[in-house]
Parts: C-alpha cells; sequence; structure tokens
C-alpha cells in the first residue's frame, strides 16, 4: 500500500477523507461491481447498520467503480443515498489501499462459486451486469485522524467482512 494523502480524497460532498476522519471514525467501504451479488449483500447489510453506526458517531463513505449517476441508481435502491460516496471507475483509490485485481481462484473457486449461489440464488440478491472491473476485489477500511485503524482485505470475492468486529477499535478511539 502506498502512502496515502487523505487530503486529496474527496467525497461526492466535497469533504476530504482527512476531514472526515480528523472529525469522527471513517468507515471506508470499497465495493466490487454492482452487479456482483455480494456487493449487494454488503450494500444491503450496511444498509441496516446505518443508524447504529451513526449513533455510535462512525460515517461510513463507499468507494465504487461505475459513474455517479449509475451509482446513485443502487444507493437510492438500498437505502444509502444519505451516505458519503466516492466513485472511482478507474480503481486509482483501490491501487492507493492496496486492493488488487482477483485471481481466477478467487473469482471461481469453490468457495465463491458455493457462497455465490447461496447468496445470488437461494438469498435473492441476483446477478447482474457488472458495472466497472469484475476482477476488482473489494476491501474495508477504518480511518481516525488520518490512519488506518483496522481493515479488511477480501482474500475471496464471496468473504464477508464482520463490519462490527472492524468497528470495534472505535470503542477505544472514542473512549466509549
Amino acid at each position: 500500500m502506498e502512502n496515502i494523502d487523505l487530503a486529496e480524497i474527496i467525497t461526492d460532498q466535497g469533504v476530504s477523507l482527512s476531514d472526515l476522519s480528523n472529525e469522527s471514525p471513517v468507515l471506508l467501504i470499497f465495493l466490487r461491481t454492482f452487479g456482483c451479488a455480494f456487493c449487494r449483500e454488503a450494500m444491503d447489510e450496511l444498509s441496516k447498520k446505518k443508524k447504529y453506526y451513526k449513533s455510535k458517531g462512525i460515517k461510513m463513505v463507499f468507494v465504487y467503480l461505475a459513474e455517479p449517476k449509475e451509482g446513485r441508481q443502487y444507493f437510492k435502491k438500498f437505502n444509502l443515498s444519505d451516505q458519503l460516496t466516492i466513485s472511482d471507475p478507474h480503481a486509482a483509490l483501490y491501487k492507493k489501499f492496496g486492493l488488487v485485481r482477483a485471481s481466477a481462484n478467487q473469482l471461481l473457486g469453490l468457495s465463491a462459486l458455493i457462497r455465490g449461489v447461496q447468496v445470488g440464488i437461494v438469498q435473492g440478491y441476483g446477478f447482474n451486469f457488472l458495472l466497472g472491473d469484475g476482477f476488482q476485489m473489494p476491501g474495508v477500511f477504518v480511518l481516525h485522524k488520518n490512519q488506518i485503524e483496522s481493515s479488511f482485505i477480501h482474500k475471496s470475492i464471496s468473504d464477508k467482512p464482520n463490519y462490527d468486529k472492524l468497528i470495534s477499535c472505535c470503542e477505544l478511539i472514542t473512549g466509549e
């Protein structure tokens, strides 16, 4: 991971990640692609947790691979249009945070296929056209005071972060 200047990374609302992380902890979620069932599962789960995270003083920021117009559709669909976002169609931020492109095994390994059927078909998140690079791996970072406090780097596209465990460092940060 290269040296990251959070002051240079600006959300759709014109606020830098540096300013946000100096105010409170930030849960920075790098989504894979909106056509991915795992991405839609993550958006749905985070939508259900957003009030809880807000009550803990944690701000969510979503980074995605599509253009803003396409992104707004999906954030609205998952009741996340009130959250801060960053459109990154060329995956420049993904690279800065050390998120790589997937290997064939990360995309099509047995665990990814089994969980893909579970999430996409059984749970109903479905499959859709990929908006962006379908090989891009996702990840999640907790930022505070311009530092990465915790992170989850996917080893497979089917990995599911434990968001509550990731933000548990925030209790130490805020003293709650």
